[in-house]
C-alpha cells in the first residue's frame, strides 16, 4: 500500500477514535443519569430500558475499539 492510502486509513482510524471518545462520554453521562435515579425508578420499565440501553451502547463502543485494533493491525503488517 502506498504512503498516501496508508495515511488516509490512519486518518480514518483517528476519526473513529475521536468518535468513540465522544460516544464513551455520552455513555458516561447516561450511566450517571441512571445512577442518580431513585432506586424505584431504576427498577421501573424506564429504568430497565435505560440500563439495557447503556449495555448496548457499551457493546457498540467495544465494537468500535475492535475496528480500530483491526485497522492498526493491518497498518502495522
Amino acid at each position: 500500500m502506498n504512503k498516501n492510502r496508508r495515511k488516509r486509513i490512519q486518518n480514518i482510524c483517528d476519526q473513529i477514535e475521536a468518535l468513540r471518545e465522544e460516544f464513551d462520554a455520552i455513555i458516561e453521562e447516561e450511566q450517571e443519569a441512571y445512577d442518580n435515579m431513585p432506586e424505584q425508578l431504576q427498577e421501573s420499565e424506564k429504568g430497565n430500558a435505560m440500563y439495557e440501553g447503556i449495555s448496548t451502547l457499551e457493546g457498540i463502543s467495544s465494537s468500535m475499539e475492535s475496528v480500530q485494533d483491526e485497522i492498526m493491525d493491518y497498518l502495522e503488517s
